[in-house]
């Protein structure tokens, strides 16, 4: 074993602590999980499903004619380079363990959607605001070894979901006039976790599949 396949394997346990944790601090809120899944629609589906185009068509371009812009840090120990958090699993773990590993990642992207939300989009109402967060939620991902194409590509989807807390916050005002600005906030970012954890739960989906079929 050479000192990348070490210094990757340590990675990836840093990765399986932080899942872990986030899994016991939220041991007792299973339910919420089931409160966001109950949030997908057909229509967020659409929303999903457009925002995933815009964002891919600009990875493409940016990626296939900008230089250097499908480059990420990844690359300076796997030649391929790619999301780090996508590829550990699957070399690191047997192909059972490596599906199991997603089902579980699944389960907790309510609760990982949930802490960016409040983070990057909660109380950002003005364009100064969730802008600039908007850009730092594109960026921050940056640290999963993906190009920076990509990081752009997810600067769009900052944008929808910001979209998408900004639009539900107003709704709400608008059908409850007497309603708390908190209330209006929480209902924002309740139905940004959603959008943003029906996007994540496609992603990987999609990618425990490729681990199954491979």
């Amino acid at each position: 074993m050479n000192i990348v396949n070490i210094l990757l394997g340590l990675l990836f346990g840093v990765i399986a602590y932080e899942l872990g944790s986030t899994l016991w601090r939220n041991r007792y809120r299973a339910p919420y999980i089931l409160s966001v899944w109950r949030r997908f629609t057909p229509i967020l589906l659409v929303e999903v499903v457009l925002v995933y185009t815009a964002a891919s068509a600009l990875i493409y371009v940016l990626w296939a004619y900008v230089p250097g812009l499908g480059w990420g840090w990844y690359n300076l120990l796997n030649r391929g380079g790619g999301n780090y958090f996508i590829a550990a699993p699957a070399d690191f773990l047997a192909k059972p363990l490596a599906v199991g590993f997603f089902l579980l990642v699944i389960l907790l992207l309510p609760f990982l959607a949930e802490y960016e939300e409040k983070a990057f989009r909660k109380g950002k109402h003005k364009p100064d605001e969730w802008i600039p967060a908007s850009i730092a939620f594109g960026f921050i991902h940056l640290i999963m070894g993906i190009p920076i194409a990509v990081g752009f590509g997810l600067t769009v989807v900052g944008l929808a979901l910001a979209w998408k807390y900004l639009t539900s916050y107003e709704r709400y005002l608008e059908e409850h006039p007497y309603a708390r600005l908190y209330d209006a906030e929480d209902e924002g970012v309740q139905s940004s976790i959603a959008m943003h954890t029906l996007a994540n739960t496609i992603m990987v989906s999609f990618v425990a599949l490729g681990v199954i079929i491979t």
